[in-house]
C-alpha cells in the first residue's frame, strides 16, 4: 500500500504539468496562454513606462532575451507535443514511461525542483539594484517597474514549470529509451535495415527523425541564451555555464542517441561490401581472362553500399543536425572570447 502511495506521489504533482501531452484541447490552452501573456507583459511594461529605457537600460523594444522567449515558448509546446506523438506512433514500448506512470516522472519533479530554484534565482536577480549590480543597467522587468514585474515573474513561472519542465523531460526521456531500445535491436542483430530505401540510410530516418526534434528543442535554448548574451552585452556565469551545457549536450546528443543504428547498419553496410567486393574481384578476373560481360550490376551495387550513410539522418536533415551540432559551439567561444577580451 504503501509503495502504490509513493508511485501515485509523482502523478498527483504533475497533473498539471504536462497533462498536455495527452489532450489537444488542453495543448491549445497552454500555446493560448503562452501567446497571451507577452500582451499582458507589454502593457504592464507600458503602464510602468519602460516600453523603451534610456542609456544602457533595457526596455520592454530592447529586451531580446525576452522576445525570444516569446516567440518560442508556442514553438517548444508544438515541438514537445509533436515529438512525445510521433516517437509514441514509432515506437509503442516505454509509453507507460512517458505516461508519467512509472517511477520515471520523478525525473520530472526533479526538473521541476531545479527550474523552480531558477526562477527564484530569477527574482533575486531582477530586484533592485541587483540587475544594475550585475548587468550594469536596468531592465523593464526589474522590481522598480511593479507591472512588468509581477506579470513577467507569473510568466517565467509559468514558462518553468509548464513548458520547459516536460520538454526537457520528454527530449531527455526519449533518448534514454531510444538508445536502450536501439542497444537492444542491435545486440540482438533484429534491427530492420533496407539497404534500398530512399532515406539513404537503411530506412532508419524516423529515428533521426526524431533526435532531429530533441536537438530542435535544444536548438531553441540555446538561441535564447544568446539572445540574453545579446540583451545584456555580457556573458555573465549563468549565461556562461549555459551557452557551455547547450554546445556539449547538442554534440553529444546529435551522436550519442543515434549510436547504435550507426553501429547496426555500419556492421551490416561492411560486411555487405566485403562480400561484394569479393565476388566483384572473382568475376572481374574471370571476365578479363573469358573476355565475358563485366560484372556492371555488382559495382553499381558496391558504389549504392559506399554512399549508404550509417547515421539515420537523411540528406537535408544531417544539415539541420549539423548547423544545430556546431553553430552553439563556435557563438559559445565566440561570445565568451569577446566578453573576456575585447570587451
Amino acid at each position: 500500500m504503501r509503495t502504490k502511495k509513493k508511485a501515485e506521489i509523482p502523478g498527483f504533482i504533475l497533473a498539471t504539468t504536462a497533462n498536455y501531452l495527452h489532450s489537444g484541447a488542453v495543448r491549445s490552452v497552454y500555446v493560448g496562454i503562452a501567446l497571451i501573456f507577452p500582451v499582458l507583459i507589454a502593457f504592464g511594461s507600458w503602464l510602468d513606462s519602460t516600453w523603451r529605457m534610456s542609456g544602457t537600460d533595457k526596455g520592454f523594444t530592447q529586451y531580446y532575451g525576452f522576445w525570444a522567449i516569446f516567440a518560442t515558448t508556442p514553438v517548444i509546446l508544438v515541438l514537445t507535443s509533436y515529438l512525445f506523438d510521433y516517437f509514441s506512433a514509432v515506437i509503442q514500448r516505454h509509453i507507460k514511461s512517458l505516461s508519467l506512470g512509472s517511477r520515471s516522472a520523478w525525473i520530472l519533479v526533479f526538473l521541476i525542483i531545479i527550474l523552480l530554484y531558477w526562477w527564484l534565482f530569477n527574482i533575486n536577480h531582477t530586484i533592485s539594484p541587483v540587475p544594475k549590480q550585475i548587468f550594469n543597467h536596468d531592465v523593464f522587468d526589474s522590481s522598480e517597474h511593479h507591472f512588468g514585474f509581477y506579470i513577467t515573474r507569473a510568466y517565467v513561472f509559468f514558462m518553468f514549470v509548464f513548458v520547459y519542465c516536460p520538454a526537457i523531460f520528454i527530449a531527455l526521456h526519449i533518448t534514454a529509451s531510444m538508445i536502450s531500445i536501439l542497444k537492444l535491436l542491435c545486440d540482438d542483430d533484429m534491427l530492420l535495415i533496407n539497404l534500398f530505401h530512399p532515406d539513404n540510410c537503411g530506412g532508419t530516418s524516423s529515428f533521426g527523425k526524431i533526435n532531429l526534434l530533441i536537438l530542435s528543442i535544444y536548438g531553441i535554448f540555446f538561441l535564447i541564451i544568446y539572445a540574453m548574451y545579446m540583451t545584456h552585452g555580457q556573458a555573465y556565469l549563468a549565461i556562461s555555464v549555459s551557452l557551455a551545457a547547450c554546445s556539449i549536450l547538442a554534440v553529444i546528443q546529435s551522436v550519442a542517441a543515434v549510436y547504435y543504428i550507426h553501429k547496426a547498419v555500419a556492421q551490416k553496410k561492411s560486411k555487405y561490401i566485403e562480400a561484394v567486393t569479393e565476388r566483384l574481384n572473382e568475376q572481374v578476373a574471370a571476365s578479363i581472362q573469358s573476355k565475358g560481360k563485366f560484372p556492371d550490376d555488382l559495382l553499381t551495387f558496391r558504389n549504392h553500399l559506399m554512399g549508404l550513410h550509417t547515421f539515420p539522418y537523411t540528406s537535408g536533415a544531417l544539415i539541420v543536425v549539423n548547423t544545430i551540432r556546431f553553430v552553439p559551439a563556435a557563438l559559445a567561444v565566440v561570445s565568451l572570447f569577446h566578453s573576456k577580451y575585447l570587451k
